[in-house]
């Protein structure tokens, strides 16, 4: 029997997209498990607790990070030369700490030129690219890098700040509207096509809930931005249930 795959990943589209890319790059099946800062460690816990540890090869714990107790028996797992491999992915400056295990690699950015060593910002999405092309030495179809670039640029910002470039934020807003599940399955899908074989991000439905989504978004920090509050001290406060990056974002542009 072939052994399966286990991802533990955060909730956002950075830690869907890191579930997805190991998805579409492993072999066998792939189990998906999202869990947030509050319930993470749980959730490693009760895998660990309750699952036949032998059926699986690998364990990916990607965008998110574990606390001390969880990692002491990760790594209690990584030295009884258990035939699980351990892998923690993140890219956020709280977890370094990882660093001091083998089995966890937590880096805030990747290297763009060799010679310079200029750098640019990781997501857990590119983590996890570039730990299957270097680490296991698969090799990566143009879509997959794509998608993995693509997701990398929102979690950084980057899709704004230095791309001007809308795609990002409409993966972002398309797992928002049809929900986890089903963006999972169809950029699973999406991502097992051929090199060379034509596509489209999106379908003609997606692209329809979209224009709604941002009709919507428009509505609501043009709602916000007339409760906006400035203090004395020119600094502004205002109360959001939904969309904060974007309203964030767009109240500093216009103030």
């Amino acid at each position: 029997m072939e052994k399966m795959t286990k991802v533990l990943s955060h909730t956002d589209l950075d830690g869907v997209g890191t579930a997805i890319i190991i998805a579409s790059l492993s072999a066998g099946d792939t189990q998906i498990e999202y869990g947030d800062y509050p319930n993470i460690d749980r959730r490693v816990n009760s895998f660990l607790d309750k699952a036949d540890l032998s059926r699986y090869s690998n364990l990916f714990i990607t965008d998110i990070s574990v606390n001390e107790e969880t990692a002491e028996r990760l790594e209690a797992i990584h030295r009884s030369n258990s035939s699980l491999a351990i892998q923690l992915l993140d890219h956020h400056k709280t977890a370094q700490w990882l660093n001091k295990y083998d089995w966890a690699y937590v880096s805030t950015s990747h290297v763009k030129n060799t010679l310079t060593m200029d750098r640019y910002l990781s997501s857990g999405t590119s983590l996890a690219l570039n730990h299957f092309e270097h680490e296991l030495d698969v090799v990566i179809p143009n879509v997959v890098r794509e998608f993995a670039e693509q997701v990398r640029r929102y979690d950084t910002w980057e899709w704004s700040d230095v791309y001007k470039d809308v795609l990002p934020k409409e993966l972002n807003d398309l797992l928002y509207t049809i929900g986890r599940e089903q963006f999972v399955a169809t950029y699973t899908d999406l991502l097992n096509i051929q090199d060379g074989e034509d596509f489209d991000w999106f379908t003609s439905e997606h692209r329809t809930l979209l224009d709604q989504r941002q009709k919507e978004i428009e509505a609501y920090i043009k709602k916000k931005d007339e409760q906006l509050t400035v203090t004395d001290n020119n600094v502004g406060i205002i109360f959001a249930e939904s969309h904060v990056s974007e309203l964030g974002n767009e109240i500093c542009n216009l103030h």
